[in-house]
């Protein structure tokens, strides 16, 4: 992704808007490579992971390793959206990582232009291996498995002092910035709406 952006690899592209995460001493971000400057596709979800942020008092000494393992990251959703592809409804962007705590995977939910939230997922402990293709973020609805509706907007995903997880997205199913069909409002300002788990953990 890097090598074959935008500036042919001079400039780096890490666009982040997750908030940090800890388990077991180890904390955890997510961002966005970008291929085409500003925010266009090709897209991938990559993490960095420090074992002594919170522990080293010599900034020198912090490490950072870069997950997952490979020239590759999480992607959009659909096998068509596979690097390089530049298809403008090929995009995922603004990533969320949660490491799991009942299980040692990571969970993690994105923006895209498909009017859905994407989420991809890993039982790897280490977050190394073990990416699995992304899909669309689900929730059970009358018992039955339902595409979380989301514009391209930004997204909140937290896990609480209680254990639970609380996440902030938006309930409209466009695929833009703009303003929903017959609607005057902007469908990023509107029906933003919290999701509590009733689950303390899912992997």
């Amino acid at each position: 992704m890097d090598r074959s952006n935008s500036f042919a690899g001079k400039t780096k592209i890490m666009w982040s808007v997750d908030q940090a995460k800890v388990r077991d001493g180890t904390v955890y971000w997510a961002f966005t490579k970008i291929g085409s400057y500003t925010q266009s596709p090709p897209q991938e979800g990559y993490f960095l992971a420090s074992p002594n942020l919170l522990t080293e008092s010599d900034p020198t000494k912090i490490r950072w390793d870069l997950l997952p393992d490979g020239d590759h990251g999480p992607g959009p959703v659909g096998a068509q959206c596979a690097f390089p592809s530049n298809a403008s409804d090929c995009v995922a962007e603004e990533w969320h990582i949660i490491p799991l705590t009942l299980t040692k995977g990571f969970f993690a939910v994105f923006r895209t232009t498909q009017g859905y939230l994407g989420s991809a997922r890993t039982a790897d402990p280490s977050g190394r291996t073990g990416w699995q293709p992304s899909t669309y973020a689900q929730y059970m609805h009358r018992f039955q498995p339902s595409a979380l509706k989301n514009p391209r907007g930004p997204i909140t995903l937290k896990r609480m002092s209680n254990g639970k997880y609380l996440m902030l997205w938006y309930n409209d199913g466009s695929a833009t910035f703009g303003h929903s069909k017959g609607e005057s409002f902007n469908n990023r300002m509107v029906r933003l709406l919290p999701l509590l788990a009733l689950a303390s953990q899912r992997s």
